[in-house]
């Protein structure tokens, strides 16, 4: 018992990039199976399982972590990007973002107040829509 929790104790493990790259590992299994004349595909996703496995069972911590961190960081950028109200991720500190239908100016207003009118503040068009 104390060999495997040796081998074991000193061990990078699982982390957000580990668990990223075993997801898209499943997932290219799955499309592979609509492509049954494809090798690519679980060629690649065969690379990635051997590629988690190397990451979890690796000794280097700081390296591995510092893969992790540099992840998270470009995850975060594409979350917040997808979040962004330009992309249509509704709203951010409890605002609503529409269209003029005239003139394609964006005005906030704040949600959760109902059916109301609002104004566009460049052309002046009214327009009725619920937050």
């Amino acid at each position: 018992m104390n060999g495997f929790r040796n081998f074991f104790g000193n061990r990078y493990g699982i982390d957000n990039l580990n668990i990223t790259l075993m997801v898209t590992a499943l997932a290219l299994s799955i499309i592979s199976r609509f492509f049954p004349r494809s090798v690519l595909l679980p060629a690649l996703g065969m690379l990635l399982i051997v590629l988690v496995f190397y990451r979890a069972l690796s000794t280097k911590l700081v390296v591995r972590r510092a893969e992790n961190e540099k992840f998270l960081d470009l995850w975060y950028a594409v979350r917040d990007w997808f979040r962004h109200p330009h992309f249509g991720g509704g709203s951010q500190g409890g605002k609503r973002c529409f269209k003029c239908p005239n003139c394609g100016q964006k005005c906030r207003v704040p949600r959760g107040k109902g059916m109301i009118a609002i104004t566009c503040p460049r052309c002046g068009q009214d327009f009725v829509k619920k937050t």
